[in-house]
Parts: C-alpha cells; structure tokens; sequence
C-alpha cells in the first residue's frame, strides 16, 4: 500500500508500526498492567531497540528536531513531571521504567508524525496494515492453538477468543480499530480493485475476531467509529456552517455528561438494570463501581501530587484492589499523577483536539477521522485505561495525534524571525555542520546498534533494580486493628524428612537450610510430610518402619529439633500425613490389611470405624511431637474411589462417602484439637473419571484450607507440539480456573507448584483472579528426598548441574521465580 518506496523517510515510520505491533501481538496470556510498560527481560529489550530505533530523526537532523520538540510545552510538562514522580515513590526503579516507556514511546509517534505529515494520504493505509496484522494472526491462534488463542475463566459465562493478543478486551479493541481504518481506506481506494478486496477481506476477519472476543464495549466503540468515518468529514469540513458544527459539538460533550453521569450513578431503576443485563453489564459496570471507590479514596490520600508512576505499586501497597488497574483511565491518572498530573493531561488533550479541529478544514481527508479516534480514546477511557498506559497502542495513538496535530501546514519564509533562530548564519559553521550531518548519517546504523545494546544493559539493570526497595506500607488504623492471622499470606513449602546421614548431621544441614536461604527468602511456613513410613511412631503398637534404613527415621526428639528451628526463624510449623489415599507405600495397611478398600490397596476404607482411632493416634503423636499448628490430611489422587467397587457403601454416593470422611477428619482436627485442616483440592476439582466426588464440595465445610496443585503448563490439547513449542518459545498457556472457583465458593485456597519454573510462575500469577480474603498463599511441593541436602545450594545458586538432582534445581528456581509476585505478600 505504501509505494515509491525511493522516499527513503519512510524509515521513520518503521518505529510507530514496530510498537503497535509488539503491543497488540502478546502471547502472555492473562491481564495486563496498563501504565506499567511491564513485561520480562526480552520484552524490554525489544521495546528498549525500538525506542533507540525511534532516535534516528533526532541523530540525523538534531538541529531541526530538538527545538521543535521543546516548545511543544504540554508534552515537556509531562515529561518532567514523570519521572519527578520518583521523589515521592517508593519503587522509585518502577518510575524510571515508565519514564522511559514515555520518552521511547512518544519518540515513535514523533517520527512517525514527521513522514505522515509530508505523506498524509498513506496515514490509514498505513494504518490498515498495522492493525491487520494481529487481527490475522489472532484468528490463526484461535484455530491452530486454542489453549494459547481461547480465553475461559471461571467467572466468565462464554469462552472469549483472546487470539494472540493475550487478552479477549485487547482483541476486541484491535477489531474496532482494524474496523475503522480499512474502512476508511476502502472508502479512499474503492477504484482499485487489490485494495478494495484486501480491505473487505481485513474488516470481514476483523468483524468474526471483534464477535469472538464477546468484548461489549469494543463492539460499541467499532459501531460509533464507522459511523464518525461518514459523520465527520461532513461536520468538520470547511463548508460546514458553524452552526451545525456547534449543535454537533454539543451533542458529543452531552454524550460525554450522561456516560460520565452513569458510570458514577449507583442507583439504577428495574428497567435500566435489565438494559444494562442484555449487554452484559450490571449495576455495578461487572464491579467496576466498587474499583472506583477504592480510587476515590486513594485520590483523596494525595489529591495533589498522586501516588506516583510506578505502575501504580504504591497506591497498591495501600489498597490492593485485585485488578491491575482502576477500570476508568480519568481515574487512574488521579490516582497516579493526582490533580498536577490531571491537568497536564488535559491540557495535552484539549490543545490537541484544538488544533485537530482547526487543521479538519484544510485536510477534510485525514484530521476529521483522527478527531474521531481521539473522541473514542476519550469515551474508551470511561471504562478502560490507556491514559498515561506508556506501552499500550492507544496512548501511542494518542501521542501520534498530538504530534500531527501540533505541526504547522504554514511555510516559513527564510528571512523569517523563527527560522533565523534555528539556522547557522556563517558559512563556516553552516559547513561545519554539514559535515557532521553526513558523518552522522554514515555512523547512523552503528550508533542504533550501540544504543540497541545499550538498551540491553539497561533492561536487565532495571529488571534487577525491580522489588530492591522495600515498599512503604501505609496501614489505615481500621486495617491495624483487623486480625493480622487472616490477613497473613503464607509461603510454605512442604516435604518429607528422610535420613540419608546420621541424624545430627541432617538436623544440621536443615538448619543451615532454614536460617542461610529458606527464612532470608520469605518462607513462613514448613509442613513435614510424614508418609506414614518416615516417624518412629511409639503409642500404636504393631506400627514399625516396613524397612531398616540404614541412619533410622525421625523421632518425637528429631521433631521438636527441626520445629525449633523453624520457630526461631519466624516460620510456622504444621504437619502431614495421607489420610485415606496413597496408602499403597504406607505401614498402616501394612500392618492392618484389614481396613483396606476391597481390591484398592491405594485406598482404606472409610466405612470402617477403627481405622480412624489407629489414624487420629498417629496424627496426635506427630502435632505433639512438632507442636504442629495444622494437619495437611493430603487426600489425592484417589483413584477408584466409587462406591460401585465398595459394596456396603451402597446407602452413599460417591460424593457423601468421600464428604463423610472429610468431614470426620474435620471435626477431629478442627473442633477438638482447635488447629487448621488442610487438604488438596484435585479430587473435589473432578480430576479423576473413576472417582466422581465432585459434589462433595457442597457437603464439607468452608474452613478447610484447599491447596489445588498444578505442576505443568497446559498443552493438553496438543501435547507433541505443545512441547515442542514450549522448548523454544517463552510461553506456558494457563486456563487453570479451580483456585478462584474454590474461592469463590467460599473455601481459602492455596496453590501449589512444583519443578517447572514457566508453569510455577504461571499459577502464582494466575492468583490475581483469586478473592483476596479468600487467597491465603503459596505451597511449594517438592516431591524429593534431597530437599534438606541440595536446596540450600540451588536456591543460591552455589552448584553445578550434575552434582545436584534436577528436581530440586528446578524446585529452586520455581521459588525464587515467584516468591516476590506481589499477591504473595502479606
């Protein structure tokens, strides 16, 4: 679309494409941080070369480009209050990022304004292109990979298309815009049939991804764009007379007053509540309302300076709303940028819709339709974020609007005052500077290459800068008084004491591992698996280790050691057995085949009453040896749990015989010994097609701690490729919806990773879904014999691969993967 390829400025608009690309194509699947310019070490450095890229105007032509830059005041204004934000941050290394998320951000709209500006018919051609681009290859990943292109989480009734844009609202708003721009090039090359059939064709595929992403509001915003494609042109142009453009004006200022009205309106009549009900709304906007309140009061805290750019960590710190943004970008900059930052803005805002408005008279071809994208930022905004989000498409839009906006269509005369200050009257200097020019011009491509690798160390000195400032905590004296136990957010780790050195030597090296990595890390929490096989059990006679190992088991005395420790270093104690499944490697039925289940030797059985006195006598033995604080009953991977294999069970269903026992266990632990029941979730989470117990959930109680357990990213669907993929591509697609859905149910929920470091940092991000009050950590499973001998070395990184075992090397590097991610802290 883009021809006489000869005009060699089309290089600047290589940068702006590059960003709206790299922004809309994202296969991180989950939300995003508007306002963060989040993403890993790769995703930074790409940006970071783009942004350098975006420098080329600027190295080959600094006499021109810099004074224009600085008399554009609204822009310098914002981009000194930024990163001054630092001054009253406390992640002051998030400030400095999205510093120069704005900087290289708005670097790639000037450029790109330069080239359009002398090219204004390529602008939607271009554009067309650009946004095509993800349209198709979103439409590609929802056929070809489903798990990575298909959106289901758990609150959401449909499964939304997200595409490869990672987000099922990003791939609608890419729609609406796909929409909108080929519709406006159609129009423009309606004669020319390969443009006509292309331009159809996007807005055909456009329209199948903008139904698929069921996104209601960006269906609105594709609606009221094509309409302002015709509507416009005709207000807008230099014919029209001025008063139709007023009325015209006013109607759009009054739409904008009424959705301001309903957005903050909390009362809604019966008629209006099933309005909003047809288009998937209720009268809180999908509780939106509730976010809004919360920014109220964060924008109250610092009404005049906000709480800074860093990605919104410190207005976090003091209320964590669960999203990572505030659902209405007028909001949000409040809350950030407080009413300083408001009105730069503003001011940014309305001196760019001045000069679009004004320049539509000339250009009835091109401003009318930037104003009606500047209008949709505007309504997008009172639900969405993108003002002041440094790498989203739409502020990148936004800036590109300014700059067009902002540049004058008057020639300058030679002799004029304003060219006078900017041109070097001596022939010698005006030499001088030619020569530099070209020499400039030369070195170009080495010094984007230097500044591309310059970018790179700065990446990974701001990635390594990130979380090395302790946050400041701001506690309102209501949440000082709140019970800090139900607020505390464990970080556990579980595993089984076996002795492979004498006793003494394996406490010392539990110590070694407490005090030197585990308590430094943030562990707050041990339970000691006892798989029935590993304790010198003394009050139940006939229970005895069903082998000799050869430096004996721990005992009541080993226990209260290894508890000590724990205590000493601020980490809670809690202990573990299996109770009821995986009974196969135990001594209980070893030494009591009796109470097995008929046929299972994996499972007891639950109808037998004595089993559970033999079972409570272990498990008091153990809580008192450790002074335990709670009991994990364990309770997976219960295969053949049906009453059809059980026939005395034949009064039950599967569910009530699997909820009795549950519910057995809980008042014993529970009610009269007064700790906390744990147990994992995968049976009640229907895992298993031969023991269906999943309407046990309904019949057992709401103060069970359920911890659901994922170990691997979910390439289910296509397990062969899926690996394959996985080996050389950064991604790890996660539907896992159980966590919020036991919440939701009521149930506090812990989750549990294992070796694999993508799928581990996956679940613990995934808990940002999760009910606050309802997510109360993280449970590391280990799942090895090594853990006391190896872990402390591989959590600091002080071994080599073969003198390890590869379990705990990836064990290690799931801990320290996640054990900052922020839902993680208390």
């Amino acid at each position: 679309m883009i021809r006489r390829k000869q005009d060699r400025d089309y290089i600047y608009a290589i940068p702006f494409g590059a960003l709206i690309l790299f922004t809309n194509i994202n296969f991180a699947t989950g939300d995003d941080n508007p306002g963060s310019g989040g993403g890993g070490a790769f995703t930074l450095y790409i940006r970071l070369a783009i942004y350098a890229l975006a420098l080329y105007p600027f190295i080959v032509k600094p006499q021109v480009h810099f004074p224009w830059l600085v008399k554009r005041w609204p822009f310098l204004l914002m981009l000194v209050y930024v990163p001054a934000s630092l001054l009253w941050s406390a992640y002051p290394s998030g400030v400095i990022e999205s510093s120069i998320h704005l900087v290289g951000g708005a670097l790639g709209a000037f450029t790109a304004s330069i080239y359009f500006y002398k090219h204004h018919d390529r602008i939607f051609a271009y554009f067309s292109i650009i946004f095509a681009i993800p349209v198709l290859v979103s439409l590609a990943t929802v056929f070809a990979l489903p798990d990575i292109g298909l959106q289901n989480f758990q609150w959401e009734e449909v499964v939304r298309w997200r595409g490869a844009t990672g987000n099922a609202n990003t791939l609608g708003r890419i729609s609406a815009i796909a929409i909108w721009v080929n519709t406006i090039s159609l129009l423009n090359n309606w004669e020319n049939k390969k443009h006509r059939v292309f331009h159809i064709a996007i807005i055909g595929a456009s329209i199948i991804t903008l139904i698929g992403s069921d996104s209601k509001t960006s269906l609105a915003l594709a609606l009221l764009l094509v309409a302002l494609v015709f509507l416009l042109p005709q207000i807008l142009g230099r014919n029209t007379k001025k008063k139709k453009k007023i009325k015209v004006l006013l109607g759009y200022l009054l739409l904008v007053l009424v959705s301001f009205s309903l957005i903050f309106s909390n009362s809604f009549s019966p008629d209006k509540q099933a309005a909003l009900s047809k288009v998937g709304r209720d009268n809180t906007y999908s509780g939106r309302t509730y976010i809004w309140e919360d920014a109220s009061a964060l924008i109250n805290m610092k009404p005049i300076t906000g709480w800074s750019f860093d990605g919104r960590r410190s207005a976090f710190d003091e209320i964590d709303i669960g999203v990572p943004h505030f659902h209405n970008g007028y909001l949000d900059f409040l809350v950030r940028g407080g009413m300083a930052g408001f009105l730069i803005l503003m001011a940014l805002i309305t001196r760019t819709a001045w000069r679009v408005y004004r320049k539509s008279r000339s250009r009835p071809h091109v401003y009318p339709h930037l104003a009606a994208f500047l209008l949709i930022i505007l309504i997008y905004n009172l639900s969405e974020v993108s003002f002041g989000a440094w790498s989203d498409s739409m502020w990148t839009m936004l800036l590109f609007i300014y700059f067009m906006a902002e540049r004058s269509s008057r020639r300058r005369r030679r002799n004029s005052r304003s060219h006078a200050s900017f041109t070097i009257k001596t022939e010698e200097t005006n030499g001088l500077l030619k020569r530099l020019q070209l020499l400039l011009k030369k070195r170009a491509v080495y010094s984007s290459l230097i500044l591309m690798v310059l970018a790179g160390v700065l990446s990974i000195t701001i990635l390594n800068g990130q979380g090395n400032t302790p946050p400041a905590r701001h506690l309102n004296t209501s949440e000082a008084s709140t019970n800090e136990a139900d607020n505390q957010k464990w970080r556990g780790i579980i595993f089984a004491p076996e002795y492979k050195s004498e006793s003494e030597d394996y406490i010392k090296k539990f110590e070694s591992l407490v005090t030197e990595a585990l308590s430094p890390l943030g562990i707050n929490l041990i339970i000691f698996d006892m798989h029935w096989s590993n304790y010198r059990f003394t009050g139940i006679p006939g229970l005895t280790p069903l082998d000799n190992p050869p430096f004996g088991v721990v005992t009541a005395s080993d226990a209260k050691k290894m508890a000590d420790i724990c205590r000493e270093n601020g980490i809670q104690v809690m202990v573990g057995m299996n109770f009821l499944t995986h009974q196969s490697f135990g001594q209980l039925l070893k030494a009591f085949p009796q109470y097995q289940w008929p046929g299972n030797e994996k499972l007891w059985n639950p109808l037998n009453t004595k089993v559970n006195e033999i079972a409570f006598k272990m498990a008091d033995e153990l809580i008192e040896s450790f002074g335990a604080e709670g009991f994990h009953v364990g309770m997976d991977e219960g295969w053949g749990f049906n009453v059809e294999n059980l026939p005395e069970a034949k009064s039950h269903s599967t569910a009530e015989l699997f909820a009795k026992a549950i519910n057995e266990y809980h008042d014993h632990f529970v009610k009269e010994k007064g700790i906390e029941m744990m147990m994992w979730s995968d049976m009640l989470e229907e895992r298993y097609d031969d023991a269906p117990v999943g309407d046990a959930i309904s019949m057992i109680p709401k103060d069970i701690i359920l911890m659901s357990w994922d170990y691997e990213c979910h390439w289910k669907r296509y397990p062969g490729l899926g690996r394959f993929i996985e080996k050389f591509i950064p991604v790890c697609p996660w539907d896992s919806k159980w966590p919020a859905k036991l919440a939701d149910k009521g149930f506090r929920v812990m989750v549990s990773p294992w070796k694999n470091p993508r799928a581990s940092e996956a679940l613990a991000e995934s808990t940002t879904r999760i009910r606050n009050d309802k997510f109360k950590g993280i449970l590391y499973t280990t799942w090895s014999p090594q853990v006391v001998y190896d872990l402390k070395d591989a959590l600091l990184n002080k071994h080599t691969k073969r003198s390890i075992d590869p379990t705990i090397i990836g064990i290690a590097k799931s801990i320290n993967k996640t054990i900052e991610i922020k839902t993680l802290q208390d």
